[in-house]
């Protein structure tokens, strides 16, 4: 049995060169991982 989390922040102004602007471009992903079949080696 195992349990795992994660948890990442991304977050980035690009540039583009259609727009005069940056674009902004993020990302959040929480995860929690459970698994009671795991045997292992």
């Amino acid at each position: 049995m195992y349990g795992a989390l994660d948890y990442t922040t991304f977050d980035i102004n690009q540039k583009d060169v259609n727009f005069a602007e940056k674009i902004n471009v993020a990302i959040q992903n929480k995860n929690f991982y459970f698994n009671t079949s795991y045997k292992g080696i």
